[in-house]
């Protein structure tokens, strides 16, 4: 009962399961919501949307081997993983595991940072697509492909940073001590996350900059501001990230000692995640009569400019403006254009009288 009432104190489980509850929370329903603006809305899948779903895979993926490293002990003490505890209606059971906590974990570094370098190339070709300046795009190229490099590197250093490789997650942690290079991989999460944390403020600037333009309405300004927000976040939860990382030096209590590490890491890509889904969602809320179009071209005097007046108040039609609508809608809009080109063009002449009262 002593072991089990040390282990209640200081078991960080229950704080990482809590993120994982959060970022679900956040990303499962902006997935559903892209997936709907895509498939439904628009009809159109690109290529940054193909990038998006194997990133939203690569996510899961994450997500489900921090779930099983929690499972198996992650957040508590490696010396208190060996003794059986007492739940209730459950009874005693074991606490964990650390050779399959920390095989888990193992699987989630390689997930962090391959769902975080494919969620910002998804970001980085949204972004280059709609940008009509040619040095943006040359920017966002560069970004990306510094950054995926960064990720490619890094991964290959996560993988075999131990040999052999399952001494990462032996149950005798004086293995790991001896056959990991301990230090050189904890420099080297010092570089990838700056490296990460640059490339992102990089493609973090641009909605922040269309936020502060002027001349744009204030509903685009607020959709914008919404983005703005999870890019921020993703860069405060990054610098969190990174103040944690000296706490994966410590190899023989690694279960505990990564926990705090486990849950920034969680929230980093999460957050640039939801971002990303959030900013395909314009023509969802067109949809549903959120116009995000700018007041300054559309208004004139405090009233909505009247599109195609001309004389005698009659509406001009463009027919060939009837893009995405139905045939029937097309049609109509020609008769109506026709007509009002014939009540223009013939006017009845005036009779003998009307034309003696004139001249009279």
């Amino acid at each position: 009962m002593a072991a089990a009432s040390s282990t209640a104190a200081e078991d960080r489980r229950w704080i990482v399961l809590t993120m994982v509850c959060l970022v679900l929370a956040l990303g499962l329903p902006s997935l559903a919501l892209r997936g709907y603006v895509k498939l439904q809305v628009r009809k159109v899948i690109a290529v940054d949307d193909w990038i998006m779903l194997l990133a939203s895979v690569l996510w899961v993926g994450y997500i489900v081997c921090q779930i099983a490293a929690c499972a198996n002990g992650l957040g508590a003490h490696t010396a208190d993983l060996r003794e059986d505890s007492y739940y209730y209606l459950v009874g005693t059971a074991h606490n964990g595991d650390v050779v399959e906590a920390l095989r888990f974990w193992y699987a989630c570094t390689l997930g962090h940072v391959l769902a975080a370098a494919v969620i910002r190339i998804s970001i980085g070709l949204s972004i280059a697509h709609y940008s009509p300046s040619t040095i943006r795009r040359w920017i966002v190229i560069v970004d990306l492909v510094l950054s995926s490099l960064a990720s490619v590197i890094f991964s290959f250093l996560l993988v075999f940073q131990c040999s052999p490789i399952t001494d990462f997650w032996s149950r005798n942690r004086a293995d790991s001590d001896e056959n990991c290079d301990v230090h050189p991989i904890t420099n080297a999460w010092f570089a990838f996350c700056a490296v990460s944390a640059t490339a992102d403020s990089v493609l973090s600037g641009f909605p922040v900059a269309a936020c502060l333009k002027a001349g744009i309405s204030w509903r685009k300004r607020a959709a914008l501001g919404v983005l703005v927000v999870f890019a921020l976040s993703n860069m405060t939860t990054s610098a969190l990230q990174i103040s944690q990382i000296t706490s994966l030096r410590y190899t023989a209590d690694l279960t505990f000692s990564a926990a705090d590490f486990a849950c920034y890491a969680l929230l980093s890509p999460s957050l640039a995640l939801v971002g990303a889904n959030l900013s395909t969602l314009g023509p969802w809320l067109k949809e549903l009569g959120w116009d995000m179009s700018d007041s300054a071209s559309n208004t004139m005097g405090g009233r909505k400019k009247p599109r195609g007046l001309i004389r005698g108040g009659r509406a001009q039609v463009n027919v060939m403006r009837g893009h995405g609508d139905d045939v029937e809608a097309v049609l109509d809009a020609a008769v109506l254009q026709g007509l009002g080109r014939l009540e223009g063009a013939v006017e009845p002449s005036p009779g003998p009288r009307a034309r003696n009262f004139l001249e009279g």
